[in-house]
């Protein structure tokens, strides 16, 4: 009886292996991220892609089970004759070691043959604001998917130099991934400043269905070949408005009367020129010192960056005109990319897919409470009439599909259209 019993176990035991094999890890994880935010942190999810738990659990079962049944096989009745042959110690042995080694054997070649990799990844603003949390949650998952096989080293604050010089170095492959704003890409890959065009995304929404779409791929999608680059996904979008230390804006006459800085993009500037200013162009690391001290009066930011990098404790004036979308893409370089497996690959964009999610969530949810306390803080906020501020930006819709061309102009149609 006890034969077969330990032979039903066996049994069961490969079934619920089978079973548990034949859905794809992707399936799994996409299950979780289906399910909701609550699903990233609950144990289930946590272990999916940690198999070695698992298939260890399984070789020990099976081990168990084969010993058991040798030992009872073994046991003859006390009215039999006892037979001894090797034949039958040979078979004995085969069934108690070199099954379960090769069990163990087969189950530990996958991780054994994976290529050992570092990846180091940067980005420009503090670990608490919601780019952090796509890098570390990107890192982690990325870090666990692989089964160990990855390790990722995230820099923040600018440690590895300015936006667009890590772009370089992701070219270069002295970084392997970095987070920065859209236009900090443009002067690498012009097409990116379709996404920096004055309110030529309309809301969340709209971002989501522009980046996540056919027309993202339109954007981006020859981006590898062209510059070396990949563009992974678009972990969060938030919307500029204008910070200044002098006094509040109803309208572009007040906004016109002072000076401020803008990053490094053809598209940024023209917009403020536009809107009556003559624009300076100062690298984001130094955005924050330039205002201190006085070099501009002002710039603008989506109003979370504003309170994690301090700028409310100079700038105490905003005005909500939503310009420009902050839509800072994550980058990884084609030189890290030839490092991976193809399981690493699929471990990556799984990791990429969960943070992505979580970085939006906190950027949304975290919006509102960031203006309540900037309010505490002393921040004073207006909200102009926009209809001007969106006449001036047509004007610079026209100028850059005069410029661009008809490529440019078809792709402008699409994001238009995805609007409506």
């Amino acid at each position: 009886m006890l034969v077969f019993q330990n032979l039903f176990g066996l049994v069961l035991t490969f079934q619920h292996y089978v079973l548990e094999t034949s859905v794809s890890t992707s399936s799994k994880a996409e299950w979780c991220i289906s399910e909701g935010n609550k699903h990233f942190f609950s144990n289930s999810c946590e272990n999916i892609f940690d198999g070695i738990t698992f298939n260890t659990l399984f070789v020990i079962q099976i081990w168990w089970n084969l010993i058991s049944t040798t030992v009872y096989v073994n046991q003859k009745s006390p009215h039999e004759e006892k037979v001894d042959t090797s034949e039958e110690k040979f078979m004995s042995f085969k069934k108690l070691v070199m099954v379960p080694m090769l069990s163990m054997a087969l189950l530990c070649a996958g991780s054994a043959q994976a290529k050992k990799v570092t990846m180091n990844i940067s980005f420009g603003v503090s670990d608490g604001h919601p780019y952090g949390t796509f890098m570390h949650t990107f890192a982690d998952r990325f870090e666990k998917l692989s089964g160990g096989t990855v390790k990722v080293k995230v820099h923040c604050c600018n440690k590895m130099g300015s936006e667009q010089e890590t772009f370089k170095k992701l070219q270069l492959g002295t970084l392997d991934g970095t987070m920065i704003a859209q236009n900090n890409a443009g002067p690498f890959y012009p097409k990116i400043d379709l996404l920096v065009l004055p309110y030529m995304i309309q809301n969340y929404e709209h971002a989501v269905k522009v980046a996540d779409g056919p027309i993202g791929q339109a954007i981006w999608g020859n981006m590898p070949e062209e510059v070396g680059v990949h563009l992974y996904t678009i972990p969060l979008f938030s919307f500029r408005h204008i910070y200044n230390t002098k006094m509040p804006i109803n309208n572009l006459e007040d906004f016109a009367k002072m000076k401020y800085r803008v990053p490094k993009n053809v598209v940024m500037m023209d917009t403020y020129k536009a809107f009556g200013s003559d624009p300076v162009p100062i690298a984001w690391a130094e955005a924050l010192t330039a205002t201190q001290t006085g070099t501009v009066d002002g710039g603008d930011l989506p109003i979370d960056v504003m309170y994690s990098q301090k700028f409310h404790d100079v700038a105490k004036h905003i005005a909500e005109t939503g310009h420009f979308v902050l839509a800072p893409p994550f980058f990884i370089g084609n030189k890290f990319m030839a490092k991976l497996d193809d399981k690493q690959k699929e471990a990556m964009q799984m990791a990429s897919k969960i943070a992505t999610e979580s970085s939006r969530f906190h950027t949304n949810y975290a919006m509102g409470m960031v203006k309540e306390k900037l309010i505490a803080a002393g921040v004073t906020f207006t909200s102009p009439e926009l209809g001007p501020w969106i006449e001036k930006a047509k004007e610079v819709h026209k100028a850059f599909a005069e410029e661009r061309g008809p490529e440019y102009v078809a792709i402008m149609d699409q994001i238009y259209a995805a609007a409506k």
